[in-house]
């Protein structure tokens, strides 16, 4: 068995695999190092081999190459597919990379579609507690009913939050909740159908309600005696707000109106959005803008079908300009429920303006899309999101909310600064 790799750049997986294997029918490739495959992530490739003993894989989208590989382990199947070979080759010195650490550490969980059954909901908050803030770009729940949320509610305090008591300037005592601080936004299930709305929930805006509770447990805001305190964020219209953390600033953007339409109404948020980040140019501090948005842009969209120009936002031109002009945006959407598996991958660095676009997949089985013959079933599998931003580096690694395990095609290392690129380890 002979397995050869063209790499295109340095750290990244990107690249075409080439595998000579005789008698086989199948293999699955996967990053290991000299002991065998790293356990805690999944395969990269799954490549069938033709009757001449040859598969090739063309590897794209800017994955990164974990810093603890250096080998590829490739496992091949048989003709009788009852015996495997297996082989490592080794990664060459020219494509390891140093790991760095520091920076803020996001856990993005989107489409989570809360329903009734709140076991793999509470199963994947459990696994996100040592972020500095989780984010929630949309449809967190199903239907958008007040069970809904207050179901959510009490998932998020089994599983995030420690309670504390507060008194209160009445001399009443209540419930707060301190743990890591939790983002969230919009999505078009979390407003009610129309035809499934009860009398007596008609035009009720329940995730408006949910994000008020949230701010407030968290300590973001509260109200004393009638009278809203605001500590630490700026509230926009609609719903829309921002929170400085260190060298990243969390915005949400409210784009789901009544009738679940992606609507941002009268333009109000964009209007906002471009007098925030205009005055926050002279803050030094601020590096980065981390805009979660439920709809992704039309020409960031992973999903985009070829030959049709219709973006899932009303003022999707109007919101795009602005993140060109202003830079330094890191925009989280959701929506799609496509796998971070997806071959062409479901993040894009804008250089020209240093933008980075992530698209999340769902807590959910996700969707892979056709193009590829073989596709393991675990790259189906619901995952979240582990983000560490820094100024020099943004790290992406996708977990499976099943096992925790790491998804090979869904880690990314982004460099923004030519001076910042990899070292060679």
């Amino acid at each position: 068995m002979k397995l050869k790799v063209h790499f295109i750049s340095l750290g990244l997986a990107d690249g075409r695999y080439s595998l000579r294997a005789p008698n086989c029918a199948a293999a699955l490739l996967s990053w290991a190092d000299s002991e065998g495959a790293l356990e805690d992530w999944t395969a990269f490739a799954c490549i069938p081999i033709d009757a001449c003993g040859r598969g090739e894989f063309h590897f794209q989208g800017g994955r990164a190459i974990p810093p603890e590989a250096t080998h590829i382990h490739v496992r091949a199947a048989k003709d009788d597919l009852t015996h495997f070979e297996e082989k490592l080759f080794p990664i060459p010195n020219t494509q390891k990379i140093s790991s760095q650490g520091g920076g803020y550490r996001f856990a993005v969980m989107s489409d989570i579609h809360l329903s009734s059954k709140p076991g793999l909901v509470k199963r994947a908050l459990a696994g996100v507690r040592e972020a500095d803030a989780l984010l929630l770009p949309g449809d967190l729940t199903n239907d958008g009913t007040k069970g809904q949320f207050e179901l959510l509610k009490e998932c998020i305090q089994d599983t995030v939050f420690r309670r504390s008591q507060f008194q209160n300037t009445g001399g009443h005592s209540r419930e707060t909740l301190h743990g890591m601080k939790i983002f969230p936004v919009c999505g078009n299930h979390d407003r009610m159908a129309f035809s499934m709305q009860a009398s007596e929930e008609k035009g009720q805006n329940h995730y408006a309600r949910f994000q008020e509770w949230l701010f407030d447990r968290m300590g973001i805001h509260t109200s004393d005696g009638g009278e809203k305190r605001i500590v630490g964020y700026t509230q926009g219209p609609d719903g829309s707000y921002a929170f400085p953390m260190g060298q990243v600033e969390i915005i949400g953007l409210q784009a789901v109106a009544e009738q679940r339409k992606f609507l941002f109404e009268e333009g109000r948020q964009l209007d906002w959005l471009d007098q925030h980040l205009s005055g926050n140019q002279n803050i030094r501090e601020i590096r980065w803008h981390l805009i979660l948005c439920h709809a992704p842009l039309l020409h960031h969209s992973p999903k985009q079908e070829v030959g049709k120009n219709n973006p899932y936002l009303n003022r999707d031109r109007k919101l795009q300009e602005i993140i060109d002009r202003h830079g330094n945006v890191i925009f989280i959407s959701g929506h799609t429920h496509l796998s971070m598996n997806h071959p062409e991958g479901c993040v894009e660095w804008d250089e020209k303006h240093g933008n980075l676009y992530i698209n999340d997949g769902s807590v959910r089985p996700t969707d892979l899309l056709p193009g590829e013959p073989m596709q393991p079933k675990e790259w189906k599998e619901g995952t979240w999101l582990d983000i560490t931003v820094c100024d020099r580096k943004v790290e992406i690694i996708t977990r499976s909310v099943k096992d925790g395990r790491r998804h090979a095609r869904g880690y990314y290392h982004i460099y923004p600064h030519a001076d910042s690129q990899p070292k060679q380890s």
